[in-house]
């Protein structure tokens, strides 16, 4: 498990644009993904991880924020890189919203079972949805289970 308490943990970030990614010690420790563009299902920043996952993975689970702030659109997605180097989209773009001075936690799970037993690599990425509205995304928690 990734707790993302005191640094990144071993992901790795990569931007388009004037995507950044950075840790923050708010909340016990998270990952902001931020950035925007024009196009929608581009995405702006994400950060990845190669996992040797277990025989016994089953699923991988993620808790996930927009924005503490009114108004805040953000879309976000994760996705698999097999050994072949297919990408397979685990989680489609999803759009999450937020509220003044609350991040509003959500917990995803998204299969890994077919991939049990290999060595993959992990992608979330942050996407602003084209509302450029405070399109901060944050990971608090990755989970092999």
């Amino acid at each position: 498990a990734w707790t993302i308490d005191t640094d990144k943990e071993g992901w790795e970030e990569a931007v388009t644009g004037n995507g950044t990614v950075s840790h923050l010690e708010r909340e016990g420790g998270v990952l902001k993904l931020h950035g925007t563009d024009y196009a929608v299902g581009t995405p702006n920043a994400w950060i990845f991880h190669t996992v040797a996952l277990p025989p016994t993975a089953q699923v991988v689970s993620l808790r996930v924020s927009a924005h503490d702030r009114d108004g805040a659109n953000v879309a976000w997605r994760l996705r698999l890189v097999g050994a072949g180097g297919t990408s397979h989209t685990l989680h489609g773009w999803e759009v999450l919203s937020g509220a003044e001075g609350v991040h509003l936690w959500a917990d995803r799970m998204a299969s890994v079972s077919a991939w049990a037993g290999t060595s993959v690599k992990l992608y979330v990425e942050q996407d602003d949805n084209g509302q450029h509205e405070h399109e901060h995304f944050y990971v608090s928690e990755v989970r092999i289970e």
